[in-house]
This record gives structure tokens, C-alpha cells and sequence, in this order.
């Protein structure tokens, strides 16, 4: 049973990952886009769902590393804290997702050979918002575990274990 509660998880993290990844590509693609909008060029909506599509291909390689490293220590830890204080269980799953995201591209800028690796992180604003998708990612595990735990809980409902296994 602990095995099988092991892998689960492990796909929770993966939703998660890919949950942060998605998010955060788009979330960065608009904020370029609207960067380059300041400049005077007009950009229709075809063009960024154009753009957003191709940096989901493109740029997701890059933010789901990014996303990956963030929430490998950032998921079990928030974890850890939920079984102490459970009334706030998905605030810490989302606020550990965004901290572990933002700071992921603090030290992604300053061991990059460019000035940032990712183009909408060069403000505070910019970083805050792409870092979003890291509670996105929170909140996508944090549902799918509370889910394995409430399951594990109804044996009845389900053969498998949870998390907490």
C-alpha cells in the first residue's frame, strides 16, 4: 500500500508541475506581449493566442524545470506543515507554490549568463505574476491529495492509499 501511495503522489506532483508550467507560459507570454504593446505595436488577439500557443511548445521545457526544481522542496514542506495546521491547508499549499516559484527565478537570474531567463520576471510585478502560477500548482496538489485522503480515510470508496501512507 505505501508503494502505491508513493506513486500518487508522484502524479500529483506531475498535475502540479504541469498545472504551474501552463499557467506560467501563458502568464509570461501575455506580459511580453504587453511590453512590446508599450511600444506602439498593435497586437491582435489572433496573434496572442498564436504566440501563447507556440510558447506553450517552445518556452513549457524551460518553465517546467523551473516549476519542477521550485516544487520538489516547496510540495512535501507544505505538506508537513498542512498535517500540523490543517485549517489552513490549501493557503499553504498555494503561498508555498508562489514563494518556491519566486524564488526559483531569483536565483535562475542571478546564475544565468543573460540578465534574466525569463523576459516578464525582470520587474518585481512580472516576477509576482508568473510566480502566481506556483499557487496554481499549489492548489492543483493540494486538491488532488486532500482527495487521496479522503479516500484513504472511506476504504470502502477506494482500494488505494494516500499520501500519508
Amino acid at each position: 500500500m505505501r508503494h502505491r501511495g508513493r506513486l500518487r503522489a508522484v502524479g500529483h506532483f506531475a498535475a502540479a508541475v504541469a498545472a504551474t508550467t501552463i499557467a506560467g507560459t501563458i502568464v509570461q507570454t501575455q506580459i511580453n506581449l504587453y511590453d512590446i504593446q508599450q511600444l506602439g505595436v498593435d497586437i491582435p488577439a489572433a496573434i496572442r493566442l498564436r504566440t501563447s500557443a507556440e510558447d506553450l511548445l517552445g518556452f513549457s521545457p524551460t518553465m517546467a524545470g523551473l516549476a519542477a526544481a521550485a516544487l520538489l522542496p516547496a510540495l512535501p514542506f507544505a505538506v508537513w506543515l498542512a498535517r500540523r495546521y490543517r485549517w489552513v491547508r490549501g493557503t499553504l499549499f498555494a503561498l508555498g507554490g508562489w514563494c518556491a516559484l519566486l524564488i526559483a527565478f531569483f536565483i535562475a537570474d542571478a546564475v544565468a549568463p543573460m540578465p534574466t531567463l525569463v523576459a516578464a520576471t525582470r520587474t518585481i510585478a512580472g516576477a509576482v505574476a508568473v510566480a502566481a502560477s506556483g499557487a496554481v500548482g499549489g492548489i492543483v496538489f493540494h486538491l488532488l491529495w486532500s482527495r487521496a485522503a479522503r479516500q484513504a480515510t472511506h476504504p470502502v470508496a477506494t482500494q488505494g492509499g494516500s499520501i500519508d501512507d
